[in-house]
């Protein structure tokens, strides 16, 4: 059954996307030892467009989540709706 969520729950997602997705690719990154600079050149990005990604002033776009999920072996859920630290 397809389901319409409703305004509430959409900021929820929203909440908690703009939280952990920033955080989480931290900890990725971090957890593998590579610089921004490193994991730009991995997902061929920009350091600053990557910089901002994790720093919360910008969303990936759809193409950069998948390569993201490729590069850590993660699904999506865990990127966007948890914390990873006890993944890493």
């Amino acid at each position: 059954m397809i389901t319409n969520p409703n305004e509430r729950e959409i900021n929820n997602m929203l909440s908690d996307i703009s939280r952990n997705l920033p955080a989480n690719l931290r900890m990725l990154r971090l957890s593998e030892g590579l610089s921004q600079e490193e994991l730009s050149e991995l997902l061929q990005m920009s350091r600053t467009s990557y910089n901002r990604i994790e720093k919360g002033r910008k969303y990936p776009d759809l193409l950069t989540v998948c390569v993201i999920l490729r590069t850590f072996g993660i699904p999506l859920e865990s990127l966007l709706n948890e914390s990873l630290k006890d993944h890493v």
